[in-house]
């Protein structure tokens, strides 16, 4: 139970992470978020190399935990468990890829 209820909480504490990013507008807060806690950013762009969304590996391992902007969620998955998600809110979405766009891509 204990392992379910850790894999649940990085899951949403996750969420809750980016989502405050966005409603208080912290671009520094973010840029800092993909500079010290991401293993990996993994632009996304579609076949004329316009910028379509990101793939963000938070966590890896235990368990694996990763953001998609394209798709609107965050991610997990861990050894016994099967691959959850959460809903990531659209603004939220919206202000990482504007952030990505605007300092990363």
């Amino acid at each position: 139970m204990e392992a379910e209820e850790t894999f649940e909480r990085n899951l949403q504490t996750v969420v809750n992470d980016l989502e405050e990013f966005a409603q208080s507008c912290d671009q520094g807060g973010l840029l800092d978020y993909l500079k010290n806690d991401a293993l990996e950013v993994e632009i996304k762009t579609d076949s004329e190399g316009r910028f379509i969304g990101a793939e963000i590996l938070v966590m890896n391992g235990g368990p694996t935990v990763w953001v998609d902007t394209q798709e609107g969620a965050v991610m997990a998955s861990w050894n016994g468990f099967p691959t959850t998600s959460r809903e990531l809110q659209e603004e939220a979405c919206d202000f990482i890829n504007n952030v990505i766009l605007e300092y990363v891509f």
